[in-house]
């Protein structure tokens, strides 16, 4: 008998680390993403910051880093949102 409660333990404990692997992995968060830049026509990488946008959905908020502005903060109108 306990050996099935035993196994009964471990299928739950996976499914726990299952479940929290795929909220890590397409949760919120930030993001490397490629994206073609309204302003200047070149593609460029971004770094976007996905949070939450109601219940079980998620929607691209921010820009934090692009490629093309080098390290300072974002400065530009961030027109690239659309297109996340």
């Amino acid at each position: 008998m306990t050996a099935w409660v035993y196994f009964a333990a471990a299928i739950v404990l996976a499914a726990w680390i299952g479940a929290a692997f795929l909220i890590r992995r397409w949760g919120p968060g930030r993001f490397r993403r490629r994206v073609l830049c309204p302003r200047d026509n070149v593609p460029t990488h971004v770094l976007a910051l996905v949070t939450e946008a109601g219940y079980g959905a998620i929607a691209t908020t921010d820009v934090v880093k692009c490629d093309l502005l080098g390290s300072g903060p974002v400065t530009c109108n961030k027109h690239c949102l659309a297109r996340l």
